[in-house]
């Protein structure tokens, strides 16, 4: 039985699309496929399958420039995502989407953000229903490539939309009221955006997505948001998470979560004017479980966007990994407020971890390499000098995290 992200990927993929590339990866069928065949439209699109180790980007660039729209479903495998990565440059202009179904760790796709035009991301079903619309407008309506990644095991069910209404709605014109109100934003209260040293311009590709989530909203009749925010009473520490859903009763008092769906162009003006400016710590957690550099790029992209912000109203940063997610709400809890703790002694850590690692028999835990007596000697008296001011971003402690690649110059 297919998950009910598949399901709602999978049907919007049918009805919305021309063509569907079907990519089977490391296996003969994909988990698309079986759902695929049964689908019916009055306009059905043509479905093509494509094996493993075929060349995509080729396959994609040889079908007809006139087609309203592509789409592409397939699972996040490193060999055929990394194929892909050199043909994007080249598919610029085309009105594809790339349905991409991830199970439990973002590291083999986050590669490809810098060479699409929109990067969405879906944490539960309805969430994968509605952003599959949504990616389907931008996609058609601005002649771009967007990137769609799900979650396979997100949670909930969702909520069906009526076949017949699909094709108008990805017809529709454009409107030209694109500058809606800040949804996430606090009203009259203070937030970061109040301290900022300079005005942060936001990326002009906000306002094509706020086009499709205003069409998509009239169409689904909910919110449709760069981000998700929640919090209860004085927030002091704000949890920025890309991966699964935290449920609401598993976040601790006077803390925020803020769960990011679009993740490029990250809306660095919206998230400005979200967080209150009684937050003192950011904690960024990314479901990348193998990296190969100690920083991760939604870490990058909040390090940069707080240097815009005062010195002295300057939140710390702290940075992570989110891994498997106990089903218990208040195992979760614990999880969190361990977290908390673990950055009141050493704001600026980087290596936090909220849930579990996967621990695949099938891979060799790697080593940690032998340090040479002078190379220890030398990092000791640089650490008594520093603190927690150096970080050495090929330190053999991180290979327990981020593999052996992390000891690379």
């Amino acid at each position: 039985m297919s998950s009910p992200t598949l399901s709602a990927v999978a049907k919007i993929s049918f009805l919305s699309s021309d063509v569907v590339l079907d990519v089977a990866g490391a296996k003969v069928h994909s988990a698309f496929s079986p759902l695929l065949s049964t689908f019916h439209a009055y306009r059905s699109p043509k479905l093509i399958s494509v094996l493993n180790g075929a060349d995509l980007g080729l396959r994609i660039s040889k079908l007809d420039k006139g087609i309203p729209l592509i789409t592409v479903v397939l699972h996040a495998e490193r060999d055929t995502l990394n194929r892909l990565i050199p043909a994007l440059s080249s598919l610029a202009g085309t009105p594809l989407v790339i349905n991409v179904a991830v199970n439990g760790d973002l590291s083999d796709v986050l590669p490809l953000r810098a060479s699409v035009d929109f990067l969405i991301h879906s944490a539960t079903a309805q969430l994968a229903h509605d952003n599959a619309l949504l990616a389907a407008r931008l996609a058609r309506t601005e002649r771009v490539v967007v990137l769609h990644v799900f979650q396979t095991d997100g949670r909930g069910s969702f909520k069906d939309i009526d076949e017949l209404k699909v094709k108008p709605f990805l017809a529709a014109p454009k409107s030209q009221a694109t500058n809606g109100t800040h949804a996430n934003g606090h009203g009259g209260l203070e937030t970061l955006d109040s301290f900022t040293d300079s005005t942060v311009q936001e990326d002009a590709r906000i306002l094509q997505y706020n086009e499709a989530a205003l069409a998509t909203l009239a169409l689904v009749q909910r919110p449709i948001l760069p981000f998700h925010y929640q919090e209860t009473g004085s927030v002091k520490s704000t949890l920025i998470t890309l991966g699964p859903t935290i449920p609401p009763d598993a976040i601790p008092g006077s803390t925020a979560l803020l769960e990011l769906s679009l993740v490029q162009p990250l809306p660095t003006q919206r998230l400005l004017s979200s967080i209150p400016s009684s937050v003192d710590h950011l904690i960024v957690l990314e479901q990348i479980h193998k990296w190969p550099a100690k920083w991760t790029p939604l870490y990058l992209d909040i390090l940069s966007l707080i240097q815009t912000i005062s010195g002295e109203r300057r939140p710390q940063l702290s940075g992570g990994i989110l891994g498997k997610l106990p089903t218990s709400s208040q195992e979760i809890l614990a999880g969190v407020n361990h977290l908390l703790e673990d950055i009141s002694s050493a704001p600026s850590r980087t290596d936090l971890v909220l849930g579990t690692l996967p621990t695949p028999s099938s891979e060799k835990a790697a080593q940690v390499p032998h340090i040479p007596k002078h190379e220890s000697a030398y990092t000791k008296v640089l650490d008594h000098v520093f603190g927690d001011r150096l970080e050495v971003i090929n330190s053999p402690s991180l290979v327990a995290t981020k593999g052996e690649v992390a000891t690379r110059p």
